[in-house]
């Protein structure tokens, strides 16, 4: 079939484990993967007789863990694929006949191809037009750049919840003296994850997936907000003049640029996207601040987030508060990404 060299090729540097399962007789079988120039040697063949015996039981589990399977009937099929999600693995199964309908239903991903049995199709997961394995290869890289964009966005809100619950914190232990009402949390969730968060979808081209989804999403969501919570304690106690007001301007300067910060090492080709969409950001919220129109229905958003008016002067002090904040977390992910770290955490 079309593609199928590059599909195995795409497997294997994806860490899929690619396993051969069929009917025919070993000769037909050896003969076919040649063909399509898989290097198959004779001791990774295995028949179905030498696996189960009359009673279709799984007799030789060792040689469960073989390459290319033949001589199987439907069964041993669907008992293969039973014992390797025993196992813990995610089986996926690529079918066309109608023989394949159980181990399809079974698998956690089942794929048939477009000129197979109707009934097969649709029970199937994913059909593959024109019955071409080229269309793999897109397939896991669309799904994996959504599964990134849901990471990105679970970095961002964890990231805008840790430094609020820090924080809080800090004020109930007395450390700081900081308000931060419901109304004001609420603008710090538009612009921090919100608002990006549409963007994100559009702008993410990256279909490389991360070693460990969850670990990741809180490791860096973590380390990010307390390097932000730190900075703005020292930022607090360093000038106590500073009108609360100012201080909460530049925490939401910090966690609007924040978006980009984390894109831009994980991007390709869109890299510079999400610091247009944080500098036009910027400017309508520094309008709203320093303008404060008395105009509908702008008057409601101010009212509603609770936006103060600021001068010119206290906006650009808040948005230089921020700079520091931003090359340490510039610098905190440059070394996450550059320096191979997130291949050293596992992350």
């Amino acid at each position: 079939r079309e593609g199928i060299a590059d599909a195995l090729k795409f497997s294997e540097e994806n860490g899929i484990d690619i396993r051969i399962l069929s009917g025919d007789s070993t000769e037909s079988v050896n003969y076919i993967i040649k063909q399509a120039g898989i290097n198959v040697s004779a001791g990774s063949i295995v028949e179905g007789p030498d696996l189960f015996d009359s009673n279709n039981v799984l007799t030789n589990p060792q040689l469960a863990e073989a390459k290319v399977f033949t001589r199987l009937t439907p069964q041993h099929k669907l008992l293969l694929v039973n014992f390797w999600k025993e196992q813990g693995k995610t089986v996926g199964f690529v079918g066309d006949g109608l023989n394949d309908l159980p181990v399809i239903k079974k698998s956690h991903l089942g794929i048939a191809m477009h000129e197979g049995a109707s009934v097969t199709k649709n029970a199937a997961d994913i059909v593959l037009k024109g019955g071409s394995f080229t269309l793999l290869q897109e397939i896991f890289n669309e799904g994996n750049k959504i599964t990134n964009t849901v990471r990105y966005v679970g970095e961002l809100l964890l990231i805008k919840n840790f430094v609020v619950m820090q924080l809080l914190l800090l004020s109930w232990f007395s450390l700081l003296e900081f308000v931060l009402t419901p109304r004001s949390n609420a603008l710090l969730s538009s612009v921090a994850v919100g608002i990006p968060m549409y963007f994100t979808a559009f702008f993410n081209d990256t279909s490389t997936p991360a070693a460990s989804f969850l670990r990741r999403i809180v490791v860096i969501g973590f380390i990010s907000a307390l390097l932000i919570t730190l900075s703005h304690t020292f930022i607090i106690w360093a000038f106590p003049e500073m009108s609360n007001n100012m201080l909460f301007t530049g925490l939401v300067i910090t966690l609007l640029f924040n978006y980009p910060i984390v894109l831009v090492f994980e991007l390709k080709a869109n890299k510079h996207k999400p610091f247009f969409v944080a500098f036009l950001l910027l400017i309508v919220y520094g309008f709203l601040l320093v303008v404060h129109p008395n105009v509908f229905p702008l008057t409601i958003i101010l009212e509603f987030y609770e936006i103060p008016q600021l001068s010119l002067t206290a906006f650009a002090s808040s948005i230089l508060l921020s700079l520091p904040v931003l090359v340490l977390l510039t610098a905190y992910n440059f070394i996450l990404h550059k320096k191979k770290l997130l291949t050293y955490l596992k992350l």
